[in-house]
């Protein structure tokens, strides 16, 4: 993607990693105001006190399973319910404020935020210093192997299209990043009483995911989403997102793109893309 003249005045710290760390959580899907609130609060409070990102979940929040230093006072400081965290859940929002302000992210008509097309190109954009064009060639030959390599697995869902955009498709020699988008769908039927959100594996599946690292009580729909997106994007060279956020630049008339793989099985179920190349 193209690089940006940034000039973001967010507060309280809240550095432009912070930002890309929030918008990676509403590039596949859009998400609640108080969910993405939550991990810009805890982004915050944790940089008070100095705590490396690697010492924190996925989440934001300290993994002290890993930090078994900190002490039960410490730990105290990041309880929910004391008055340091409150007061960082207030700036929290006025970070929240000043990211819509500066349209990096909009809100959806069902109440939801998702990334804008400035937000998903920031989201997106890549540090990695450019590769020829014969190197992402032989990324997108190993990217195919993967797809292919998924829809073997047996799990439930398989790779159904994957189209390339971006710089791929210009006359460039060098290439910042290998950018390509995804649609996948579910093998198997849901029951009519499950909500999806909350669904499980099938029974005669849960020991396969189990293995895939999936723990009981997690949500489905995350869980199955984060390990299809690390499971293909073997190569950080690899910017990878979901085919509904290319439709979303098409129809702004922005970008062209090209089908790369189209699963012959699934080809009645597939939401295409609205593709102009």
């Amino acid at each position: 993607m193209a690089s940006y003249d940034l000039t973001i005045q967010l507060s309280h710290g809240f550095t432009l990693k912070d930002l890309r760390t929030i918008l990676k959580k509403v590039g596949a899907y859009p998400c609640m105001k108080d969910y993405l609130i939550n991990h810009v609060t805890h982004i915050l409070s944790n940089r008070a006190v100095n705590i490396p990102d690697d010492m924190c979940d996925a989440n934001g929040k300290i993994n002290f399973a890993s930090v078994k230093f900190w002490s039960n006072e410490i730990k105290n400081i990041f309880n929910k319910e004391t008055i340091f965290l409150n007061d960082y859940f207030e700036k929290a929002q006025e970070c929240f404020s000043q990211i819509i302000i500066e349209g990096w992210m909009v809100e959806t008509e069902n109440g939801y935020f998702e990334a804008t097309r400035a937000g998903n190109s920031l989201r997106m954009m890549s540090t990695m210093k450019r590769k020829s064009r014969k190197h992402a060639e032989i990324e997108m030959a190993d990217f195919l192997s993967q797809i292919k390599s998924f829809n073997a697995l047996g799990i439930g869902y398989q790779i159904d299209s994957a189209y390339v955009f971006g710089s791929y498709l210009t006359n460039s020699e060098t290439l910042g990043d290998l950018d390509i988008a995804i649609e996948y769908s579910r093998t198997y039927k849901l029951p009519k009483t499950e909500q999806f959100s909350l669904y499980k594996p099938p029974e005669a599946l849960l020991s396969k995911y189990l293995e895939l690292g999936y723990k009981e009580g997690q949500e489905w729909v995350r869980f199955i989403e984060r390990f299809i997106f690390r499971f293909l994007r073997k190569s950080r060279f690899i910017s990878l997102c979901h085919l509904q956020i290319l439709n979303h630049y098409i129809a702004e008339g922005r970008l062209k793109a090209a089908q790369i793989y189209l699963n012959p099985e699934a080809q009645d179920s597939i939401t295409r893309a609205s593709i102009s190349v």
